[in-house]
C-alpha cells in the first residue's frame, strides 16, 4: 500500500476510533485515570500484572456502571489520545 493509501486508512481507524471516545469519554477518563492510579502506586509490578488489572478494572466498571462498555472499546478511545500527534501532522502538512 502506497503512503497516501496507508493515510487515509489510518484516518478512517482514526475516525472510528473518535466515534467511540465521543461516546465513551466519560467511561475511557474514569477506567484511565483508575488504571494510572494503580500503576502509580505499584511501579514495581510487571507488564503482564498491570495488563491484567487493567482488564479486571474495565470488567468491573462495566458490571457496576456501563455494560456496553468493554476492553475493545476502551482500546479505541485510547487509540485517538495515542495517536493525536499524527493527526495534527497530517493538518499541518495540509496547510503548508
Amino acid at each position: 500500500m502506497n503512503k497516501q493509501g496507508e493515510r487515509i486508512k489510518f484516518i478512517e481507524l482514526y475516525n472510528d476510533s473518535m466515534r467511540s471516545y465521543k461516546k465513551y469519554k466519560k467511561d475511557y477518563l474514569i477506567i484511565s485515570f483508575i488504571h494510572y492510579e494503580f500503576k502509580k502506586v505499584n511501579p514495581d509490578f510487571n507488564e503482564n500484572l498491570i495488563s491484567a488489572k487493567l482488564h479486571d478494572i474495565i470488567n468491573t466498571y462495566r458490571v457496576k456502571h456501563n455494560k456496553r462498555f468493554d476492553k475493545e472499546k476502551y482500546v479505541a478511545c485510547a487509540f485517538v489520545w495515542e495517536n493525536i500527534n499524527e493527526v495534527v501532522g497530517f493538518i499541518d502538512d495540509r496547510e503548508m
